[in-house]
């Protein structure tokens, strides 16, 4: 069953909402569910610039409904993420483009995971609808690809997030001196004092790391993926 969890920071807070039995709640052998729809009702309930999460293992039964979700989308502003543990073993059903399209348009992602990783996802989920972010960079990648950006950081950022999707994910940063940027573990008890990349989420298809400690300059960011839709998001400070 999907189930969306949306939040926009500091404006309100966090629920769940999920779909109704009487017409949301598949049998449990069917490969297809009204997830669009509960996409829809969370986008009406929630406040504009929102953050919507929504797990699911099954394609959409409702995908004809997706234009109204992207128009809700374009009025709210609002960012949707989607934490897949299936397709049915058809991408390219109309019931699965449907995330591809929604995510598209409101700068979020699609993560294909196991259901074992689930967890490890929802704690990136509770770090980031605790912090106000701003979005700064969303594009497709062709397969085996490699791209480059280039990151401005004034004394006002308190950090960047990076987050890659796809398979075998890379992430690569350089700072304004054109030195390669440290990847550390996620917490560490010994954290280098310059700028270093703290590993948010690693798993097989996902990829997620926080840039700390940044200093004022134009950072290079190099992203590749066997196939992938990378995001970039930057946090204002609070």
């Amino acid at each position: 069953m999907p189930w969306c969890w949306t939040s926009n920071g500091d404006s309100g807070p966090r629920f769940i909402l999920e779909p109704t039995q009487r017409h949301l709640r598949p049998r449990r052998w069917r490969l297809s569910e009204m997830s669009v729809s509960a996409i829809k009702v969370a986008l009406e309930l929630s406040l504009p610039g929102s953050q919507i999460y929504v797990f699911t293992d099954a394609r959409a039964k409702d995908y004809n409904k997706t234009k109204d979700v992207l128009k809700l989308i374009q009025d709210k502003e609002s960012q949707v993420v989607f934490v897949l543990t299936g397709d049915c073993n058809n991408s390219a059903h109309e019931g699965y483009t449907a995330y591809e399209q929604i995510a598209a348009t409101s700068s979020g992602q699609v993560f294909h995971l196991n259901k074992s990783d689930v967890e490890e996802v929802l704690k990136f989920v509770e770090l980031s609808v605790q912090t106000r972010k701003v979005h700064l960079i969303s594009t497709d990648m062709s397969q085996g690809a490699v791209q480059y950006h280039w990151l401005p950081v004034d004394t006002r950022l308190r950090q960047f997030i990076i987050s890659l999707s796809g398979d075998n994910p890379n992430i690569m940063l350089r700072a304004p001196n054109g030195d390669v940027i440290p990847v550390v573990p996620n917490s560490p008890e010994n954290p280098p004092t310059g700028p270093y990349l703290e590993e948010l989420l690693t798993l097989g298809k996902a990829y997620i790391v926080a840039i700390r400690n940044s200093t004022p300059g134009v950072y290079r960011l190099n992203v590749s993926s066997t196939s992938s839709v990378p995001s970039v998001c930057k946090e204002s400070v609070c």
